[in-house]
């Protein structure tokens, strides 16, 4: 049973800390969460099978503060399914996923919870961000995203389906808003889905505060991995093989969350127009990658072995009615052999459908588009 460490006391808030050799800067970020002003919390650290010192750092801060838990997994699942698998186990009323690399100032929490508090209307609050640089030193501020806090949710959704930073992943949410969605997408940009799903139902709480530090480092997964199949592979471990068709995912799944949101006929029809922009705005991504992993899908099948055609063995009358002397043991110098289909009957069927031998064909897209900065 993961974190079994936790208490039967249930707290008021979760914070989800997804990680993978992240012995870097985990113990800072740490440091910062343990410090809030709001203490009525509880921290879940989800380990992908790291092979640095993480487990360790994880394992020193919960000897230190009891509110620490941690679970490892076995084996790497990918950075999307360690973020729903931290959301799944959230108890309490308020959940928020957090980076191994990123600080806060002490009055995140505080400022994050009161404006949820002062609107019940609100699904998520953020405040201000700074970027500050792998040292810790503050860069400036970074490049805002939509507030989203139009009281129309096709205004909402319409805003956020412009090219836009991801800071609201790392926002303070109201956990059952959070489970009723599609949670984190196992593609990338994959959270740029999840934030625009929850504006479908309900305002952002914004506040105008800068105490979410943003660390830029050259350590960056997105800025580390510039192949389009290493980015799939990285938010999912099980499609790193997969034919990708980027952004077109992205589009399908905009559309999905749009037709599973608690809207009227009439909303989903206006949030649905406002995908013409998008498509209008990624047209380019649209273009290149669809040509890419077309030409990549060619190569593929142009590549793949011709099979022989089977030809039917001769066919001989036999009467009707069981042998009336069966021969238990055949003479293997005597039996046919077996052919075509005789022949491969005689294969377990787990090991003719195998998944070394079923081609991948899910569609997800390989790359981000090149205004994101994560």
């Amino acid at each position: 049973m993961p974190f079994e460490s936790r208490s039967d006391v249930v707290p008021r808030l979760t914070i989800g800390i997804p990680v993978r050799n992240g012995e870097n800067y985990l113990e800072r970020a740490l440091e910062t969460l343990l410090a809030q002003t709001f203490t009525d919390l509880e921290v879940l650290v989800a380990d992908n099978a790291s092979t640095d010192a993480t487990c360790d750092i994880v394992r020193d801060a919960a000897e230190r503060d009891p509110r620490v838990h941690l679970h490892r997994h076995e084996a790497n699942l990918g950075a999307a399914p360690n973020y729903n698998f931290l959301a799944d186990h959230a108890r309490t009323e308020l959940f928020k996923w957090a980076a191994h690399d990123d600080e806060y100032e002490p009055e995140f929490l505080t400022a994050c919870v009161d404006a949820l508090d002062a609107d019940r209307g609100a699904v998520l609050a953020y405040t201000a961000t700074v970027d500050i640089d792998a040292e810790g030193r503050v860069i400036g501020p970074a490049d805002e995203p939509p507030r989203a806090d139009h009281p129309d949710v096709a205004v909402r959704f319409g805003e956020l389906l412009r090219p836009r930073q991801a800071f609201q992943i790392f926002s303070v949410m109201r956990t059952p808003v959070l489970l009723a969605t599609g949670r984190h997408r196992l593609f990338p940009d994959g959270d740029l889905v999840t934030i625009a799903e929850m504006a479908l139902h309900g305002r952002f709480a914004f506040v105008d505060r800068p105490l979410f530090r943003r660390r830029e480092h050259p350590d960056r997964s997105m800025r580390k991995l510039r192949r389009a199949r290493d980015r799939v592979a990285f938010f999912d471990t099980s499609r790193a093989d997969a034919i990708t068709w980027p952004t077109y995912r992205l589009g399908w799944e905009y559309l999905g969350a749009v037709r599973d949101a608690p809207l009227t006929p009439a909303e989903k029809r206006a949030c649905v127009l406002k995908m013409g922009g998008w498509v209008r705005c990624y047209a380019p991504d649209l273009l290149r990658g669809g040509a890419r992993s077309t030409s990549l899908l060619l190569g593929q099948l142009a590549h793949r072995p011709l099979r022989a055609p089977q030809r039917a063995g001769p066919t001989t009358d036999v009467a009707p009615g069981p042998d009336p002397s069966p021969d238990p043991s055949p003479d293997p110098d005597t039996a046919p052999c077996p052919v075509g289909d005789a022949a491969r009957s005689s294969v377990p069927r787990r090991a003719r459908t195998s998944t070394a031998n079923v081609a991948t064909t899910t569609a997800v897209p390989a790359t981000s588009p090149s205004w994101t900065r994560r």
